[in-house]
């Protein structure tokens, strides 16, 4: 493991500390920390690094749905949470501008990225979107000051990247990290590029991962072309954290979110994209039951809106076995 993926992994670790978990989450979840762990890693590492231990518990459980495709396990574990009580920290520094409208993704799939938009790369020459997009291509919108979040998606891309055998980069497929802080540059740009391509772990053509840069103006257009809603925040910014893979041409063809990457899910988005086919965002379902409160700079579990849906199935439920009930004994 080289020493970039090294200090990362070890954050992920100390993020996860058992104690700090325990001290947090209700008493029904508690027998069950034995096995989140084993799964939990990635989509953690996307949360902001004063996230609470409740914020983690619920985070995993959005990445054990996806790693073992089993939504009745997620399903039983989120029942668990609401019967223990709400899943909501709080913690962070207010600033007065942010509400939860202005941060998320509206997924934009199907439609085409507008035509005009010029961005400037890691050598300072222009690159107009679409046009330089003549094959699938992943896109990560990041900020390349970030220190939390953007490293950790780039680093969970680059260890996809690097895992990838039936697609070749250049070829089949290209990558683009583009920048949504204005104030980034070529030069910045550069240096970030480096040390990702080291993190690949193998050779890869160095053409094929671009980091694009831009002015505020054309920031806008490209973020709300893809539907990716951020705002600064003193000298960060509250984002999400997903990847876009479009088709030839710009085509929106599929949203993957969290900071950790199967590389089955990374080739399939790139041969859905090259077959102009539309995919389905994995995460998508249960992050219904998430929302990221910018307020707080937190991970927030909709204990209302869970617990209404859990609801309304056991209704719905009983109801049927009443009626079953009320069928048999009748002659």
């Amino acid at each position: 493991m080289n020493e970039i993926s090294a200090s990362f992994y070890s954050c992920h670790l100390s993020t996860l500390c058992n104690s700090c978990l325990k001290e947090e989450i209700s008493f029904c979840a508690r027998p069950f920390l034995t096995f989140l762990p084993s799964f939990g890693y990635s989509y953690v590492a996307s949360l902001p690094s004063h996230a609470s231990g409740t914020t983690r518990i619920s985070a995993i459980i959005i990445d054990v749905w996806r790693q073992t495709v089993n939504p009745f396990a997620s399903f039983f574990c989120i029942f668990v949470l609401v019967l223990g009580g709400p899943v909501v920290s709080h913690g962070g520094e207010s600033h007065g501008g942010a509400n939860k409208a202005d941060i998320g993704v509206d997924e934009k799939l199907g439609a085409s990225l507008p035509a005009g938009m010029t961005f400037r790369d890691e050598a300072g020459k222009t690159v107009r979107l679409p046009d330089a997009i003549d094959r699938p291509t992943i896109i990560a919108p990041v900020y390349l000051s970030c220190k939390h979040a953007c490293p950790l998606l780039l680093m969970g891309l680059a260890e996809a990247l690097g895992n990838l055998d039936s697609v070749t980069p250049g070829k089949d497929f290209q990558v683009i990290a583009l920048s949504f802080d204005g104030q980034d540059t070529p030069k910045k740009a550069s240096e970030k590029k480096k040390d990702y391509l080291k993190a690949i772990g193998r050779p890869f053509p160095p053409e094929a991962w671009r980091f694009l840069t831009g002015s505020k103006e054309q920031i806008e257009t490209f973020t709300r072309s893809i539907g990716f809603r951020f705002q600064r925040s003193g000298m960060e910014f509250d984002h999400p954290v997903v990847l876009v893979v479009v088709g030839p041409g710009g085509k929106v063809s599929r949203y993957l979110y969290g900071s950790r990457f199967l590389p089955f899910d990374v080739t399939m988005a790139i041969t859905e994209a090259e077959q102009g086919k539309i995919g389905i965002s994995t995460r998508k379902l249960l992050s219904y039951c998430f929302s990221y409160d910018p307020l707080e700079k937190t991970y927030v579990f909709d204990i209302l809106r869970v617990s209404g849906i859990v609801m309304l199935v056991l209704g719905l439920s009983f109801f049927g076995y009443l009626m079953s009930k009320t069928r048999r004994k009748t002659p």
